[in-house]
């Protein structure tokens, strides 16, 4: 029978070495964008709104968003905030703490 382990001991076993702490770090960040990517995506088109209609209404090219979407384009809070706005959505920015939670203006 295997052995319950918190994960904190895990974590700390994975962090160990530095190599190997590293390619986490590289995976982790690889997935959450995808993550975000894929969801942009998938809001845009469950908004019913094509790229070049996006692209249109925010004065870029539909290339723009397309590389947006896709990771090739790093998008900025400014970007995100304007894609956001020009889906008809608002964006709003928390600042979560262990004792607390803060809206920030975006």
């Amino acid at each position: 029978m295997t052995e319950a382990r918190e994960y904190s001991k895990i974590r700390k076993t994975l962090r160990s070495d530095p190599a190997r702490s590293r390619r986490l770090d590289a995976g982790y960040k690889k997935l959450l964008k995808e993550f975000r990517q894929h969801k942009l995506c998938d809001l845009r088109k469950s908004l019913e709104i094509t790229q070049c209609e996006l692209a249109k209404n925010m004065n870029v090219t539909q290339s723009t968003i397309s590389q947006l979407e896709n990771g090739v384009i790093e998008i900025s809070l400014t970007m995100l905030h304007s894609l956001i706005d020009h889906m008809g959505g608002e964006l709003k920015l928390l600042a979560v703490f262990d004792d607390r939670t803060v809206q920030l203006e975006v």
